[in-house]
């Protein structure tokens, strides 16, 4: 083997080690606060399960969560959609069975219920509706059977 390959081989390791290191996120969290070398954090933050698939893919912004935040199953399917906005709840939060059923669909506006609020069970069929205004029950309630017959509704 020549100097010049066993140079080039050297160089691809350390840049491989370089740019692994370079991209490592070293996010930490104090008092509810993201943080990189002491100061808040803005950008994305990835953890991964143990064969490197995304766990969580969290939005943020000035060290408190901001945009969607994305939680996974092991089989990389959504598990769980986090709306937040200066770290606040605030828009559209959805769960998933691990085959991709939705089975729940939330709506939170600064850090309060606030809107219609739906419940699936793992056949796609619904069983609650629900509605809030402000963190109030609103609305008309509605429970369906598995069969999508209305048992009981009420008012709020």
């Amino acid at each position: 083997m020549t100097n010049f390959l066993k140079r080039l081989i050297i160089l691809g390791i350390f840049l491989i080690l370089f740019s692994a290191s370079a991209i490592s996120q070293n996010i930490e969290t104090k008092d509810g606060l993201f943080y990189k070398k002491g100061m808040l954090y803005t950008g994305t933050h990835l953890e991964k399960y143990e064969d490197g698939t995304v766990k969580i893919n969290y939005k943020i912004k000035d060290g408190v969560l901001d945009g969607i935040s994305t939680f996974y199953y092991e089989n990389a399917n959504k598990k769980e959609q986090r709306a937040y906005k200066a770290g606040k709840k605030s828009g559209v939060w959805i769960n998933w069975t691990e085959d991709g059923t939705k089975i729940g669909e939330a709506n939170y506006f600064n850090n309060l219920k606030h809107g219609n609020w739906f419940i699936w069970d793992a056949k796609s069929n619904l069983l609650y509706e629900m509605h809030y205004t402000n963190g109030k029950k609103s609305g008309t309630w509605k429970n369906f059977d598995e069969k999508g017959k209305l048992i009981s509704e009420r008012k709020f």
